[in-house]
């Protein structure tokens, strides 16, 4: 499978800006990388790592920022609005047990919502597929399997090529940064 490319440069821009925000708000808290790893139960090497990509998954970004008191908001735009199927109503039943499976159901249904977009624009996942670079399998993978282990890039390129953006937002108590338009 290969790997994709950025359909707009707006993408990684938000990407970038979304990591400098939390590496920023890391600095501001005055946490070492080994303080935000306990918090994430991963190594200080692996948030030194984290702080200088470009794209890691989306359930990282949103446990980043939980860890910083912060959260991370995703929402559609530029597509029109889909009427929910029963599986995202099902979704939008479920009471989370931790903030680690309210960000699996957010992000379940951001996929579901791409799906439902995907399918009323007249796509199949092979047309998504040529336009981002994967295969017609990966799209279904993505849309199906574990959303949180999508990489953020995925969902921004998918998102472009259904004919919309994924806008980004970090939230912290009454302050908020857009990163992405």
């Amino acid at each position: 499978m290969t790997t994709g490319i950025d359909l707009h440069p707006d993408d990684l821009e938000a990407r970038l800006r979304l990591r400098d925000a939390l590496v920023s708000r890391r600095l501001d808290a005055g946490l070492t990388t080994r303080q935000l790893g306990s918090r994430l139960h991963i190594s200080a090497r692996c948030v030194w790592t984290m702080e200088r990509r470009t794209s890691s998954r989306a359930g990282l970004y949103l446990a980043w920022a939980r860890a910083l008191d912060a959260t991370v908001g995703l929402r559609l735009r530029g597509l029109p609005a889909v009427p929910d199927d029963a599986y995202m109503n099902g979704l939008r039943k479920l009471t989370p047990i931790t903030p680690g499976h309210a960000d699996r159901i957010r992000l379940k249904l951001l996929a579901a919502e791409l799906r439902l977009a995907r399918v009323q624009a007249g796509l199949r996942a092979e047309d998504v597929g040529a336009r981002i670079g994967v295969s017609a399998s990966a799209v279904v993978q993505n849309e199906n399997f574990d959303p949180a282990q999508m990489r953020l890039a995925i969902y921004q390129r998918t998102a472009r090529a259904i004919g919309g953006r994924l806008d980004i937002r970090v939230h912290a108590g009454r302050r908020h940064l857009e990163v992405a338009a």
